[in-house]
Formats: structure tokens, sequence, C-alpha cells
């Protein structure tokens, strides 16, 4: 007795809206969903995109104070204001939030990569022509008439 094999393990886009971003696309084949999944998955990129964007501005401004900060502590370090301990303390804050700073760009750059391999998949749909071609059943064959007996 033969069995058949199992049925192949296709990615759902439900199945991928329950991820993180970070594993989100790792490992995925796009070629395998479908027009409206891809559709989705691009919809919910460009929402992640946005908030990371957002997300890295307001980082900025943080970081930018943080350097401004140290900078200025430096200077007061060398005129015996503030201690060492204050002064490598607004170092280390500086250096912490610049390496979040460099993560959120990474993130940023992850997604839009992410995002152009979906918006590339999604520009094959629009390529291809419909394969739905309707297969007309062959003509009954006429029989020769029947000789007539006299």
């Amino acid at each position: 007795m033969m069995v058949p094999p199992p049925p192949p393990n296709v990615p759902t886009i439900s199945a991928l809206m329950q991820t993180s971003h970070e594993s989100l696309l790792n490992g995925v084949i796009l070629d395998y969903l479908s027009k409206p999944d891809l559709e989705r998955l691009r919809t919910r990129l460009q929402d992640s995109l946005n908030k990371e964007k957002n997300s890295l501005a307001e980082h900025q401004s943080s970081m930018e104070e943080k350097q401004r900060r140290a900078t200025q502590f430096e200077s007061l370090f060398k005129e015996g204001v503030v201690s060492r301990k204050e002064l490598e303390a607004a170092k280390k804050d500086f250096s912490e939030v610049d390496t979040k700073g460099k993560e959120l760009a990474l993130r940023v750059s992850e997604v839009e990569g992410d995002l152009t391999r979906v918006e590339k998949q999604l520009a094959k749909f629009k390529n291809e022509k419909p394969t739905n071609k309707t297969i007309a059943a062959p003509a009954p064959k006429k029989s020769a008439p029947a000789a007539k007996r006299s």
C-alpha cells in the first residue's frame, strides 16, 4: 500500500506576523507567498520602517545632547569643576547612546532591504500574465451515416 507524502509546508503571512521584525524575513522564500500575503507583508514592513525611522530621529536628538554634555564635561574637568568620575560617566552615557544609534540605523537599513525584496516579488506578479486558460472539450466526432439496407 502506497502512502502519499505529507503536504508541503508553505509559510503563511499569519505565521510571519507573529514574529518580531528581526526574524520577519529570515529564511522566508518569498516565491511561495501569495500576492495578498505579500501586500500585507509590504504594509507591515512600511509601518515598521516608519516606526524605526521615527525612533532613530528621536534617538539622534538624545545622542546629540549626550555628545554635547560629554564635550562640555571635558572642558569642565580641565578647569577642575567636575570630577574624573563624572567625566567618565558622561563619556560612557554617550558611548551607550551612540551604540544604540548604530543599532537603530542598522535596523532601518534591514527593514528597507526586506521591503525592497517584497517590492521586487510583487513586481513579478505585475509582470506575469494570467495563466488561467480554459481548455475546451474536444468536439464530438461525427459518425459516418449508416448504410441503408434494402
